[in-house]
């Protein structure tokens, strides 16, 4: 009966576990960088990180509105790209650009495209833009990077989608101020 009710709390405690990584860590990161303060409980080795985290992603918000209205995106359908994105899809991406590192961005837009299953929007539509804006030596910078980092294995990507969620939540009224300021 002891050994019955230590599985049974056992079982509990990874339950509770395993919720607080997946509901809790991507609030705590995304109110980490949204901040006006890095929180004390991150560590003094991660700050330097952080804080150029931070940087990035208040250089791409204030450039997303822009973006969105070229490629005609509506706030509303990149969280649906966003919901949409799944995990097996993305490491399929990844898997694909690593092992073969593209020599065109067509070339690496149709690895993307042929990965990632997408129903909510045409991928088609952002072929031109992404060949205008993305380099083939930024592509492989970035799949290094994400390799070096072992960003796919330090921060599974439930918890990486629910964070990019969150942060595009948290600023959606400033991106949609943004967005409708550049439709004037």
């Amino acid at each position: 009966m002891k050994a019955i009710r230590f599985l049974l709390i056992l079982a509990i405690l990874g339950a509770l576990g395993y919720a607080a990584y997946r509901i809790l860590l991507p609030e705590v990161i995304t109110n980490a960088i949204n901040s006006e303060e890095i929180p004390s409980y991150i560590p003094e080795s991660t700050r330097e990180e952080l804080q150029e985290v931070r940087k990035t992603i208040d250089d791409q918000v204030k450039k997303l509105p822009e973006k969105m209205e070229e490629m005609d995106l509506s706030y509303e359908d990149l969280m649906l790209v966003v919901e949409e994105m799944n995990e097996k899809d993305i490491l399929a991406t990844y898997e694909s650009l690593r092992k073969s590192p593209p020599s065109t961005t067509d070339e690496a837009y149709d690895v993307i495209v042929n990965n990632l299953q997408l129903e909510s929007v045409d991928m088609e539509r952002f072929r031109t833009y992404f060949n205008e804006s993305v380099t083939v030596d930024k592509i492989n910078d970035v799949v290094i990077k994400a390799e070096k980092s072992k960003l796919f294995s330090q921060m599974s990507l439930p918890v990486l989608k629910s964070t990019i969620k969150q942060l595009l939540m948290q600023r959606e009224d400033e991106i949609k101020s943004r967005l409708e300021e550049s439709n004037k």
